[in-house]
């Protein structure tokens, strides 16, 4: 009896191991292979990349390729975040038009009317708060830089309390 169950346990495994991993015929999803095909000419190229696509809050992809640090051979992982530096003034710029096209900013709204906790500038020549218009000017927030590598708490509580810079 006990050689019988041996058997049959590994002829399931030997079973479920030799399973077609390609997707049945009408199931591809042309936005995942057109995706695949980029991070894989990506990683050949030497680059790395990391994607998500998301549609009305459903995540239609989630991939990745390359190494995440070259020099310690770390891959890509679905989990991977990169820095994406100067871009963010692109993104923020445009959130900030949404917002003034809908009415919910002003030009010279201060931040610290959305959040409590941001502190009041103090120059020499004048007393000010964080607007739209310091970001979209300059792409200058007054906030310190450097403090993206904290854990969201303490970098929350860093900028919160550190002098404004302009």
């Amino acid at each position: 009896m006990k050689r019988y169950i041996a058997i049959t346990v590994i002829t399931l495994i030997l079973c479920v191991s030799c399973k077609d991993k390609t997707n049945p015929i009408g199931t591809e999803n042309p936005l995942e292979n057109r995706l695949q095909s980029y991070l894989d000419e990506c990683d050949k190229n030497g680059h790395s990349a990391s994607i998500r696509v998301a549609q009305n809050g459903d995540i239609l992809y989630i991939g990745g390729d390359g190494l995440r640090i070259k020099n310690e051979n770390l891959p890509v992982t679905k989990e991977t975040i990169f820095t994406i530096g100067s871009l963010t003034k692109q993104f923020t710029a445009t959130a900030i038009l949404k917002l003034r096209e809908e009415g919910k900013l002003s030009v010279n709204d201060s931040i610290s009317k959305f959040f409590e906790d941001v502190p009041k500038g103090q120059t020499k020549h004048y007393n000010s708060s964080i607007t739209d218009t310091h970001i979209g000017n300059s792409g200058k927030s007054g906030l310190r830089s450097g403090l993206s590598s904290h854990p969201e708490g303490k970098f929350l509580s860093e900028v919160y309390h550190s002098p404004l810079d302009f």
